[in-house]
């Protein structure tokens, strides 16, 4: 069943994942994204559950989005924002090429 909230949008957003486990880091690219989540595609490997940090590495981006993987396919990962009511993603109205995180 799906949890997404808001529209699916296709994007192209470079970003650095972090993560507690083993202190990892990897860099991946968000291909699609919604108000609950995005899916990422990236090489690094993670369990399902894993706690994130996502920083969007966009010009004018800010990081440290909170997430938790969600699904795995080969090559990406399905994540969920873990407070999507606390956070929300403003795109300019030049397109998501340049994405900000704001908080409440």
């Amino acid at each position: 069943m799906e949890h997404r909230w808001g529209q699916r949008d296709d994007v192209s957003i470079p970003v650095r994942l972090r993560w507690r486990q083993r202190y990892g880091a990897s860099t991946g690219e968000i291909t699609n994204i919604s108000a609950s989540g995005a899916w990422i595609q990236t090489n690094a490997q993670l369990p399902l559950l894993t706690p994130l940090e996502v920083d969007m590495l966009a010009a004018g981006g800010r990081g440290g989005i909170a997430a938790y993987v969600v699904r795995t396919d080969s090559g990406g990962y399905g994540i969920e924002w873990r407070s999507p009511s606390e956070q929300r993603l403003q795109v300019p109205a030049g397109g998501v090429d340049n994405p900000r995180v704001l908080t409440r």
